[in-house]
């Protein structure tokens, strides 16, 4: 999702609502349950490059490079 592409959608949204994030992402969920919430803890900007690790994990190698561009990166806690 881009930017703008979410941008678009939050500006339907109420101004006061809360924002969490969810996974079904059965890697991320804790034993016995369907999905799990994440809270939004900040929100920054880095340059990095797309990569994908030994064993096929997709990862970011940060830094400024030929290949780089920026991504905003969300960090998300588990804890709210």
């Amino acid at each position: 999702m881009k930017v703008t592409e979410l941008i678009t959608k939050l500006q339907s949204l109420p101004l006061n609502a809360d924002i969490l994030c969810y996974t079904e992402d059965e890697n991320l969920q804790v034993k016995g349950n369907m999905f799990r919430i994440l809270d939004i803890d900040d929100v920054s900007l880095s340059e990095a490059t797309k990569i994908r690790m030994q064993d096929t994990n997709p990862s970011l190698k940060f830094g400024k490079s030929e290949s780089s561009e920026p991504h905003v990166m969300i960090s998300v806690t588990s804890d709210f």
